[in-house]
């Protein structure tokens, strides 16, 4: 039967979708926390709630999600439920991203590569923000938007990962420096 399978696959999709909330919600955490330690507490902490606020808003679309696949016939009503617990999420999210953002960019003690790493989470958030005030308008500038969205984020955070790994690889440098001193 297609539509039993159908079901079953977004049940299962919507269950995989809590690690994913969880993996968000722990990053996005933990680059807040680390920009409120670098000099710019507010927005961390702002960040910090916003993206908490986007994980529960999940965990509540992912319940509307689960509850209406067990719902016969589908509703107008549980449809609006999951749209609003959705819009909600993207809300929180973005916000989150420019505040985030703000944070990293915003701070003269980091390198050029983190603030740059700021701006474009930055520039995310403004478009996923443009794409979700537009989506009843046209659903397709308010898709692409999103998408350029978390393309951007994608891309913040494979900087922000790449200027770890090189302090990293300094700071292992660093020591080896002083293993030689230490010797000499």
């Amino acid at each position: 039967d297609g539509i039993a399978h159908n079901v079953q696959m977004v049940v299962r999709n919507t269950y995989m979708d809590y690690v994913f909330i969880l993996l968000y919600w722990t990053t996005f955490l933990s680059l807040a926390v680390l920009a409120g330690r670098m000099g710019k507490r507010i927005l961390g902490i702002v960040a910090t709630l916003l993206i908490t606020g986007a994980a529960l808003s999940d965990l509540l679309e992912n319940g509307a999600i689960l509850t209406a696949m067990q719902v016969k016939p589908f509703t107008d009503a549980v449809a609006v439920d999951i749209s609003e617990f959705s819009q909600w999420k993207w809300t929180f999210f973005f916000l989150a991203s420019v505040l985030l953002g703000l944070a990293i960019a915003l701070n003269h003690h980091v390198s050029h590569v983190r603030r740059l790493s700021g701006g474009v989470f930055i520039a995310s958030g403004v478009f996923g923000l443009l794409g979700i005030m537009r989506y009843r308008v046209s659903l397709e500038y308010s898709l692409w938007m999103i998408d350029l969205a978390l393309l951007l984020i994608a891309a913040a955070l494979l900087l922000t990962l790449w200027k770890i790994y090189h302090s990293l690889k300094e700071l292992d440098r660093m020591e080896q420096v002083a293993r030689v001193h230490a010797q000499a």
